[in-house]
């Protein structure tokens, strides 16, 4: 039996009733998971320290998607992206990427919603996201694999709710029953993780990509580049090649976006 991780993350944020300049900065709310074999992961972790110091990046620090675009608007996140060239971010990240094609064993499954079409709250839409990697998780790995699902650190409060929220779910089963699983979720800082930056990265990616398809500008240029060259290729995929539904799925259910992004792809 082959052992994973399932790293997890989140870009932009959700309200149930979203104001309209809400709404114009956070048009979707997504989730990336980037499950990653053990082996090759002890490999790709080693490989990415080296390129820390190559980059010149302290430990404890870290280069993150947004931070490309706070440096650009020169509203840097913390005095150590101040410091950063501007070009470092966009390079360290392709860089970062090109690590990752190594491994093998990396597919992603990527959940979103599109903000002002949901009535669910917010605790109850984080639910839908994680049930829905879980779910997808669990059929890849089928008879064949376990993973533990590693997540961005949460406030204490929301993350012993999430702790409790998962562990039911994937011990009392859904319409899956999770035989492939560990039976919770584990948390970690982002800038200790290489695998919760990679899923940074590509939440990111995958956020500013469904913001292409709703603009006639360029600003998205440099995403939907990395998207086709990289997140496209590894998405999860049924055994007929298909991606929506299995490698791509909206929370709720929403045909109209499901054929937008199969589109834009």
């Amino acid at each position: 039996m082959d052992i994973y991780y399932a790293f997890s993350d989140e870009s932009g944020l959700y309200e149930v009733k979203p104001s309209n300049r809400f709404l114009k900065n956070h048009p979707y709310y997504v989730r990336a998971t980037v499950l990653f074999k053990v082996d090759e992961y002890a490999d790709y972790q080693k490989h990415v320290h080296e390129l820390n110091m190559r980059f010149g990046i302290p430990p404890y620090e870290e280069i993150k998607w947004s931070d490309i675009w706070s440096k650009e608007r020169k509203q840097p996140r913390n005095d150590f992206v101040a410091t950063l060239p501007p070009d470092v971010p966009r390079t360290y990240i392709a860089s970062v990427f090109e690590l990752a094609k190594s491994a093998d064993s990396v597919k992603l499954i990527l959940t979103c919603t599109k903000n002002g079409s949901n009535i669910a709250n917010n605790d109850t839409m984080f639910r839908f996201h994680l049930q829905e990697a879980f779910q997808r998780v669990n059929s890849e790995l089928e008879n064949n694999g376990f993973a533990t699902f590693i997540i961005d650190e949460l406030p204490n409060q929301i993350a012993d709710q999430a702790k409790t929220v998962s562990h039911w779910l994937i011990d009392k089963g859904d319409i899956v029953k999770y035989t492939s699983l560990y039976s919770g979720i584990l948390f970690e800082k982002s800038n200790l993780s290489a695998g919760i930056q990679l899923a940074d990265y590509i939440a990111g990616i995958f956020n500013s990509f469904l913001k292409s398809i709703d603009s006639n500008t360029g600003n998205y240029q440099y995403a939907k580049q990395l998207f086709c060259s990289f997140i496209k290729p590894r998405l999860r995929r049924s055994k007929d090649g298909r991606i929506m539904g299995y490698g791509i799925r909206e929370v709720t259910r929403d045909y109209q976006l499901r054929r937008k992004i199969w589109e834009a792809m």
